[in-house]
């Protein structure tokens, strides 16, 4: 009998773990090598994504929904489909892009910070 209890205990208390498969709370980099001013990263909440960017030398962001399914992650209004195993980004009609975890939303904004920096440095106007 206690080992029934026990058993159904571990089950109950493991639901939570099988189920915390979210992206919530977490965040991708995409990086393009040979032009990096393009590169861009997605940081998921709750409700959606938000796609953070350069414009000019501002980072800037635009929020879009987004659906969690097996084995993608496909953000709306965009077409992109993020595999969950990989990390790649399946852009339509362009080359697919190599993202890798982001820990934080404020990393993913440093890293815009650091190109944009960077790329006005080299301008001479």
């Amino acid at each position: 009998m206690k080992t029934i209890v026990a058993t159904c205990l571990v089950l109950f208390l493991s639901i939570p773990t099988a189920i915390a498969g979210s992206v919530a709370g977490k965040g991708v980099w995409c990086p393009k090598d040979d032009v990096i001013e393009e590169s861009f990263g997605f940081w998921f909440e709750e409700e959606n994504t938000r796609q953070v960017f350069l414009k000019g030398y501002v980072v800037s962001t635009d929020d879009y929904n987004y659906e969690e399914e097996t084995n993608v992650i496909v953000i709306g209004g965009l077409g992109y489909k993020l595999n969950r195993r990989t990390l790649k980004l399946l852009i339509p009609q362009k080359f697919d892009r190599q993202c890798y975890l982001a820990t934080s939303y404020d990393e993913l904004v440093a890293k815009l910070e650091d190109i944009s920096t960077a790329a006005e440095a080299k301008n001479q106007i």
